[in-house]
């Protein structure tokens, strides 16, 4: 199955297939892809579902294509840097993000927190620059000392 939308107004592109695909060691299936109309792959981010939910597909779509035409790419892009620079992961990233308070600033988070379950990875497709990996380590061990100061941890 594919699947693809575009978002003329955000000028970026939705791509979904649960065909198998591989990259090296890792085989991926099903996913979704989220990138720029002018083709610059550098901001594209992909999202790898969980085999399980191969049908439920159209729907994940769906969802993703909808959060695109509401925030754009570079929401996507922002929060798949931030989570790959995430000590556990980019899944408990996604989680944590989810969790923080929304409307402050730019604090907005563009999926909606009933397609977490189902990601099995959530990157960019370009590896982050030295400065955003400091940048976002740093996000990541500030909210750490507001969670142990608040009590709290990542678990």
């Amino acid at each position: 199955m594919k699947l693809q939308d575009i978002c003329y107004l955000k000028e970026c592109y939705v791509y979904s297939t649960s065909y198998r695909f591989c990259f090296s060691h890792l085989a991926l299936a099903p996913s979704t892809t989220i990138g720029p109309l002018n083709g610059d792959m550098s901001k594209t981010v992909n999202i790898t579902w969980h085999r399980k939910d191969r049908r439920l597909l159209p729907e994940l779509h769906g969802q993703i294509r909808e959060s695109a035409e509401t925030y754009g790419l570079e929401d996507f892009e922002i929060f798949a840097k931030l989570a790959f620079t995430h000590p556990e992961g980019p899944r408990k990233a996604l989680e944590t993000l989810a969790e923080m308070p929304k409307g402050m600033g730019d604090n907005h988070f563009p999926l909606p927190l009933s397609l977490i379950p189902h990601i099995g990875l959530f990157v960019p497709t370009k590896w982050p620059t030295p400065q955003e990996m400091a940048r976002g380590r740093d996000i990541w061990s500030k909210r750490a000392a507001q969670l142990a100061a608040a009590g709290n941890s990542y678990g």
